[in-house]
């Protein structure tokens, strides 16, 4: 897409390959961690209300959970990757949780942040996550094929997914391939499943928050707001904050996420001062990829 109303969509390659039926741009893809960029705008949208504050300390607004050395933690270190936290460890595990740095300190990816921030957002909004999500960032974008839960009883609409034959192995590219189990998801880390029209408006409305433009989720001084904070990480060179890389290719400086599911795989760049940007996605998983050489050549193109 870019900022003028331009949308173009490219589709290659099979949404079921035992039936030969072709990806249409209304298949439903689970988009995996950019679900991240759409949990941070709907927890900051409860900031300008006042349901929520950036600064608030995890221990007040979760007082059940037990973490070590995490008392200073607050809702930004966990919107900005800066927790300490482990990854991927489950919420209440035997021994409770713990924080592997000064929080603020240091930088490192976390699925279990952005989990707890699901939990944080359905406390003070009083009703889902999934519901919030829909109310505060997809219905004002006008994005109704957009599924703010992965759900067994959506999946026809899905292109399906696939993983490499043999995972007990190193896999050729392209090797054999099979379809994959079905996962329900629901948590804010990655639960968004989308079409390519929708993720389009969300380009499109991400071109305009990197100028200080919220359209209908944010006010603009809360975007520019919003869009001021960032930490290094996510790579050499790089940052990230409020669920958004910023990441430096060619010369050129994007707004970036990826997305990893079981049979999934997507990624997504935004040149804001180009005013251009595009997202991938693969219904494929278990090869470790992400289509970002994709989006970063499509943004190259329009350039």
């Amino acid at each position: 897409v870019d900022r003028n109303g331009y949308i173009g969509f490219v589709q290659s390659g099979w949404a079921n390959l035992e039936r030969r039926e072709p990806v249409r741009d209304n298949h439903i893809f689970q988009i995996g961690s950019i679900t991240k960029m759409m949990a941070a705008l709907t927890a900051w949208s409860m900031i300008q209300e006042g349901k929520l504050s950036a600064n608030a300390r995890l221990s007040t607004l979760m007082p059940e959970l037990a973490i070590a050395n995490g008392g200073d933690i607050t809702l930004q270190h966990l919107l900005n990757h800066t927790s300490g936290l482990p990854d991927n460890a489950p919420l209440f595990p035997e021994g409770g949780l713990w924080s592997g740095f000064t929080p603020g300190a240091h930088w490192a990816y976390c699925n279990l942040g952005y989990g707890i921030i699901g939990k944080i957002i359905e406390r003070a909004d009083g009703r889902s996550f999934q519901d919030a999500l829909e109310a505060r960032v997809l219905r004002p974008l006008a994005m109704a094929q957009t599924l703010p839960a992965i759900r067994v009883g959506d999946r026809a609409r899905y292109a399906q997914g696939y993983e490499p034959h043999f995972n007990d192995r190193a896999n050729p590219r392209p090797g054999p391939m099979t379809q994959a189990p079905w996962i329900d998801a629901d948590f804010a880390a990655g639960c968004v499943a989308s079409t390519a029209p929708d993720m389009a408006l969300f380009l499109r409305f991400l071109i305009g928050l990197a100028q200080g433009r919220g359209g209908p989720v944010l006010p603009d001084a809360a975007a520019a707001q919003f869009m001021a904070i960032s930490t290094p990480g996510w790579g050499e060179g790089a940052a990230y904050g409020n669920g958004i890389a910023r990441v430096t290719v060619d010369g050129r400086r994007y707004l970036h996420h990826t997305g990893g599911m079981l049979s999934f795989s997507s990624a997504l760049h935004v040149d804001a001062e180009a005013g251009i940007a595009a997202f991938a996605s693969s219904n494929v998983g278990g090869l470790n990829y992400r289509p970002r050489d994709v989006t970063v050549y499509a943004c190259q193109l329009l350039n």
